[in-house]
């Protein structure tokens, strides 16, 4: 494996699993799970950690392969002109969608 794909793979699973744990944690204390039983409720966490985490490490190792970071910092380049514009228009579907789901 290349240093630029050993580097953004760290990214990845660094970035995955904060949020995979987000994910998990939101599903533990959510006020209304759709699973009745234990087994389901299980059935959720995991499909929220294993979903989230794949999710976010393939979006941020394919932004960070492209983007590669500087040596000796986890940080993207050019991030005020390409990744967080990205990142933040990702987030505000995903909200959008979160709330038309809702209401």
């Amino acid at each position: 494996m290349s240093e630029r794909a050993a580097r953004a793979s760290r990214l990845g699973v660094r970035v995955g699993t904060w949020v995979a744990v987000i994910g998990a944690v939101r599903v533990l204390f959510g006020a209304a799970g759709t699973a009745s039983t234990f087994l389901g409720r299980v059935g959720e966490i995991l499909v929220a950690t294993v979903g989230s985490f794949a999710l976010f490490y393939g979006l941020v190792f394919a932004l960070a392969y492209a983007f590669p970071p500087p040596p000796g910092r986890l940080e993207f380049p050019g991030a005020g002109t390409v990744v967080w514009p990205l990142v933040g228009l990702l987030m505000l579907a995903t909200a959008v969608l979160l709330w038309r789901m809702r209401g």
